[in-house]
């Protein structure tokens, strides 16, 4: 079942002696995801790819509604460690990219040049009252792996400005801008 999820947590615990003792090892995989999620999917996902014969899993749900609201899912699967550990290791890093690839199907094409500077264009207009076509551009760098972006703009009145964007669900954000004055 899919529903709005601001973040995918999950917490694999490795222990040596049995449950209730404290985790040997522990990984966390931790991606936000703002959108959609099929939560059965991903349980699944992690089941199929992790879970031995014996293991506990506890499937938790946080929500926030005071102010700006959030929802995080949350499954932690504890399970015996022993001489399996790297085998483990090796499924973790596994489940992490199958998450990562999952999660970012749902998502937008990733940013472009385009997309960043016009978006650039447009904060700096509205904040500083000029024309678009009055700045020049210095620098566009895009990152697609991350959803970032930062351009390099200078304005009619030889201020610099260097601002950073973020892509998320196909909303280009301002994540920082500094204005370095002539």
């Amino acid at each position: 079942m899919e529903r709005y999820t601001d973040q995918v947590r999950i917490n694999i615990r490795l222990h040596d002696n049995g449950l209730p003792e404290e985790p040997s090892e522990e990984w966390f995989i931790i991606a936000s995801t703002g959108g959609l999620v099929d939560r059965d999917a991903i349980t699944a996902n992690v089941l199929t790819q992790l879970a031995p014969d014996n293991y506990t899993l506890d499937e938790r749900h946080h929500r926030t509604s005071w102010g700006a609201s959030a929802e995080i899912f949350e499954l932690v699967l504890a399970m015996s460690g022993g001489a399996g550990g790297t085998l483990i290791a090796s499924g973790v890093t596994a489940a992490a990219r199958s998450l990562r690839d999952k999660l970012r199907k749902a998502e937008s094409p990733p940013l472009t040049d385009g997309q960043a500077v016009h978006a650039v264009r447009q904060i700096l207009c509205r904040r500083y009252e000029f024309d678009s076509a009055d700045f020049v551009l210095n620098l566009v760098e895009i990152d697609t792996e991350e959803c970032r972006g930062r351009v390099v703009m200078t304005a009619p009145d030889n201020a610099v400005h260097t601002v950073e964007l973020k892509q998320h669900k196909g909303r280009v954000t301002l994540a920082k801008s500094i204005r370095a004055a002539p």
